[in-house]
């Protein structure tokens, strides 16, 4: 058995850098506390977004992100069900294979109601440039005699987290 030592280790070609698979090469994260408030069944609502940069056009992202959630029904005429998912430029990144997690409470049939949970998704994706990308965690309320609210009262924060791993 061989042991290999070393001080540093050093780029062949300026520019290349050190390619190791499998570990982290970088970590980025952001927080929102801003409160966005939709009645619209089906539209997607941002709870805070990230601009990344991958260095490797190969690399795997490992998204994570927590949005606050609140639905809330006047009538009681439904149940009050919402998703969220995390989103690029050009795709819902999915998390499994049948698309977004889902949330919901039955609210009963008279009065009001008001439900809040605090959402966690993650989900890999695999890069393949290394231009930048902007990621987002959003919710979509499903009836629209309901209301969702992300970051209520600006007293709650979304976050997103996103750790690129070299292959």
């Amino acid at each position: 058995m061989s042991t290999l030592k070393v001080d540093s280790l050093v780029e062949k070609t300026s520019g290349n850098g050190v390619h190791i698979a499998g570990h982290v090469v970088q970590v980025q994260n952001a927080y929102s506390n801003t409160q966005v408030i939709s009645s619209t069944a089906g539209a997607a609502i941002d709870g805070v977004s990230l601009s990344f940069t991958p260095k490797n056009n190969n690399s795997k992202l490992l998204i994570q992100a927590r949005i606050p959630i609140k639905v809330y029904n006047t009538s009681n005429t439904n149940d009050g069900w919402c998703s969220i998912r995390i989103v690029n430029s050009t795709s819902a990144i999915e998390p499994e294979p049948n698309n977004n997690y889902e949330f919901g409470s039955n609210f009963g049939t008279s009065g009001w109601a008001d439900w809040r949970n605090v959402g966690f998704i993650q989900a890999y994706h695999t890069v393949t440039s290394t231009n930048a990308d902007t990621y987002k965690v959003q919710a979509k309320l499903y009836n629209s005699t309901d209301t969702l609210t992300v970051n209520e009262n600006s007293l709650y924060y979304s976050s997103i987290t996103i750790m690129e791993i070299t292959q």
